[in-house]
C-alpha cells in the first residue's frame, strides 16, 4: 500500500523541510523535483520519518499517520507544496517542471473567480480572513483549482433560507453588520440570496446582497471568531453553507 499523506501531514511535512533547508532555494528545489512524481521507500520509527536515498539533512522528526512503518510513499503534493513556496525567480523553472507540477502550481496561485474579488475588500480585517480561508482552501490534498471554483460558485448561486429568530439568522446578521453588508429587497421576478422564514416584515423576507459580499459573508460564518460555522455550525444554518464547508474544510 502506498503512503499519500492527508492534507494536513502534508503541510507539516512540507513545513519541517522548509525550515530545515534553512533558506537554501536550489536544496528545497532539488527535493521537491525529487519527491514530485515518483514513489520512494519510507521509514518511520519513534516520530522520525526517513526517505531512503535522500541526504540525511531530510530526516525529519514529524507527528504523522503512515499505514505501516515502512513501504512505499507518493508525497508529489508535498513537493508540489514546496514548489509552491519558491520565490518568484524560481517559478520558470517550476512550471517548466512536469504538467503535474504546473497544474498545482497554477492551483496554489491561483484563487477562484469569487474568492479573486473577495480578496478586493478594502478592509484590513476582512481581507486578513478572506485569504486565510483561500490558503486554509488551496493546500486541501487532491482539491484542484476546479473544484474550489465549483465550490464556492454553488454556494454563492444558491438561495440560503432562514428562519427569523434562530442563533443562525441572528450570526447572519451580526455578519451583515461587521462586514457593513447592504441588504435590500429582492426586486419582484428576482432570485434572492437569502429568504427568511417567519419574517414579520414581508417586504425584507426575500433579500439581495452583492456577489462579493456573498463571499465574504460566506468566510465570516465560517471562521470568524465567535460565530465559526466551520467547527460549530447552529441549528438551521442554512444548507448551502454547511455543504460548502463540508467540501472545504
Amino acid at each position: 500500500m502506498t503512503w499519500r499523506p492527508a492534507a494536513s501531514e502534508c503541510g507539516r511535512i512540507a513545513g519541517g523541510w522548509e525550515t530545515q533547508a534553512l533558506g537554501d532555494i536550489d536544496r528545497r528545489f532539488g527535493l521537491a523535483s525529487a519527491v514530485v512524481g515518483a514513489q520512494h521507500a519510507y521509514a518511520y520509527q519513534h516520530g522520525i520519518l526517513r526517505i531512503a536515498g535522500f541526504h540525511e539533512q531530510w530526516t525529519l522528526r514529524v507527528a504523522v499517520t503512515p499505514p505501516a512503518a515502512a513501504g512505499m510513499c507518493d508525497f508529489s503534493t508535498i513537493g508540489a507544496l514546496l514548489m509552491g513556496g519558491l520565490p518568484a525567480s524560481s517559478w520558470a523553472a517550476v512550471m517548466s517542471h512536469s504538467p503535474r507540477v504546473a497544474a498545482q502550481f497554477e492551483h496554489l496561485h491561483t484563487p477562484p473567480p469569487r474568492v479573486w474579488h473577495a480578496l478586493h475588500v478594502g478592509r484590513p480585517d476582512l481581507y486578513w480572513l478572506v485569504a486565510s480561508a483561500w490558503h486554509a482552501m488551496k493546500v486541501l490534498n487532491g482539491t484542484t483549482l476546479e473544484a474550489l471554483t465549483s465550490a464556492t460558485d454553488d454556494v454563492c448561486s444558491a438561495i440560503w433560507e432562514v428562519d427569523a429568530g434562530t442563533r443562525a439568522y441572528a450570526d447572519i446578521l451580526t455578519v451583515f453588520r461587521i462586514a457593513q453588508i447592504v441588504a435590500i429587497a429582492t426586486a419582484p421576478g428576482g432570485q434572492p440570496d437569502v429568504t427568511i422564514k417567519g419574517s414579520p416584515n414581508d417586504k425584507m423576507a426575500s433579500v439581495s446582497i452583492a456577489p462579493r459580499d456573498k463571499m465574504i459573508a460566506v468566510f465570516v460564518l465560517a471562521w470568524a471568531s465567535g460565530i465559526d460555522w466551520a467547527h460549530a455550525p447552529p441549528p438551521g444554518a442554512p444548507e448551502p453553507i454547511l455543504s460548502f464547508i463540508d467540501r472545504i474544510h
